[in-house]
């Protein structure tokens, strides 16, 4: 899997994708998280609301989501 960006003090560590494409990805919240994984994948606008990320790490701790979650 790919990491996009490296890891900032206060980042946690999530994982973001589009149609069956994964990227590793560091950022302070979910929603930076998506916007990193935007500019990333570079989606037309109809598949914008395709762009999932999950949190898999919390102050370096594993963290396991089930479901990816959709932010809009």
């Amino acid at each position: 899997m790919i990491t996009i960006n490296t890891r900032g003090p206060a980042d946690h560590g999530y994982i973001g994708g589009l149609n069956h494409q994964k990227v590793e990805v560091y950022a302070r919240s979910l929603m930076e998280a998506k916007q990193r994984v935007t500019e990333y994948f570079k989606p037309k606008k109809k598949d914008q609301h395709q762009i999932w990320v999950q949190l898999c790490e919390l102050n370096k701790e594993v963290t396991f989501v089930e479901q990816p979650v959709a932010v809009d």
